[in-house]
């Protein structure tokens, strides 16, 4: 490449970083913050502590880095560029000689650059991070049940379930007059009695049980108003931290606290055995197609932000369309998903289906360009 290339290069570069950092920074604290607000609940109603917030947002960082950064590009095109264009810059550059393509080199090379940054991350710093985040919500909250459950006041801080005791012994935590309700099964519903119950911490904050004695377990039946009872000396009740809380807890979701590696191995035993290998071949490829997003982004941006030369409005326009992009993105990638798990669509087909549909797009694009020159 010639000098006067690399010059053009690293001026379209500038021009696309500054408005991308501007979005990442933005994009990364409105994602973090709007989490963490939505579990107040258990995250500052616990003894979380300055250390224990400044550990959980680091845990968090990764995965949301993982989110913002292709979107952040996709938008630092749109404003970067068409802000050139707006004021005919791209213009100038296209009537000396440069050919469309050639604006989109710097763009791809930031496009790539951001792609290997987000498979580094879900190759072990997301998946690691997430994990980490879990096991520590996990004892935050298991700390609210030992500690926060009083004698005489209906506890119902976990998803689905409503936590009772008449009184607990202050030597050894056994509660007595234990009345538990059960609705993670909206269809039957469960009312569990009993004389005594114990709470049973999980091993490195993933699960706890309640260990109940000398009780009723009343369960409306499907169809009528009656209902079944069964009498019991013993039963163990998971409190379902992992599956009761972190169902409302939507700070990761839990194929991404499993490795590319993980997934890809899951899929290969269960389709082997005759399961239902779709749901983790769905997942590896979409995961796999994270990295690709930035550039399909990118593919999809270049040729929207040239192609609006002396149009007023750069900066809220870039906002704008990429909003719509990114919305239609996680639309096709949501279709595809569903259909891959349902056997419609092959996986690697439906887990790439939102990057075909912005490669597609973009090709589009790029022949409207083609044809305005």
């Amino acid at each position: 490449m010639t000098r006067p290339g690399r010059i053009l290069d690293r001026y379209l570069a500038r021009e696309v970083l500054a408005p991308a950092a501007t979005a990442l920074a933005f994009l990364f604290q409105l994602l973090v913050t709007l989490q963490l607000l939505r579990r107040t609940d258990v995250l500052f109603g616990s003894d979380l502590g300055l250390g224990g917030f400044l550990r959980l947002l680091l845990n968090l960082t990764p995965h949301y880095l993982t989110l913002s950064a292709p979107v952040a590009l996709l938008v630092g095109v749109l404003v970067g560029l068409g802000r050139l264009a707006e004021d005919r810059e791209i213009d100038v550059l296209l009537g000396s000689g440069v050919s469309p393509g050639t604006l989109a080199v710097a763009p791809l090379m930031l496009a790539a650059a951001t792609g290997l940054l987000v498979l580094g991350l879900e190759l072990g710093p997301e998946p690691a991070g997430l994990t980490a985040v879990r096991r520590q919500v996990n004892e935050l909250i298991e700390g609210g049940v030992q500690h926060e459950v009083k004698p005489g006041v209906f506890y119902d801080q976990l998803s689905d379930l409503t936590l009772f005791t008449e009184d607990i012994d202050p030597a050894t935590g056994d509660w007595r007059n234990v009345l538990v309700e059960d609705d993670r099964d909206r269809q039957a519903p469960l009312l569990l009695l009993a004389r005594s119950g114990k709470v049973i911490p999980g091993h490195g904050g993933t699960m706890m049980k309640l260990a109940l004695a000398d009780g009723e377990a009343h369960r409306p039946r499907a169809q009528g108003p009656d209902y079944s009872m069964v009498r019991f000396r013993s039963a163990l009740l998971d409190i379902g931290v992992e599956g009761s809380i972190l169902r409302r807890n939507t700070l990761r979701a839990p194929d991404e606290e499993r490795t590319l590696a993980d997934l890809w191995d899951e899929s290969r035993k269960e389709r082997a055995a005759g399961g239902w290998w779709q749901l983790s071949a769905v997942a590896f490829h979409r995961r796999l197609g994270l990295p690709l997003a930035a550039l399909s982004f990118v593919w999809l941006g270049v040729p929207i932000a040239i192609g609006s030369s002396g149009l007023g409005g750069a900066r809220t326009r870039g906002w704008l369309l990429g909003l719509l992009a990114v919305a239609a993105y996680y639309v096709l990638q949501h279709l595809g998903i569903g259909w891959g798990t349902m056997g419609k669509l092959p996986p690697w087909f439906a887990g790439q289906l939102a990057n075909v549909g912005a490669v597609a797009a973009g090709a589009g694009a790029w022949i409207l360009v083609g044809r305005r020159r």
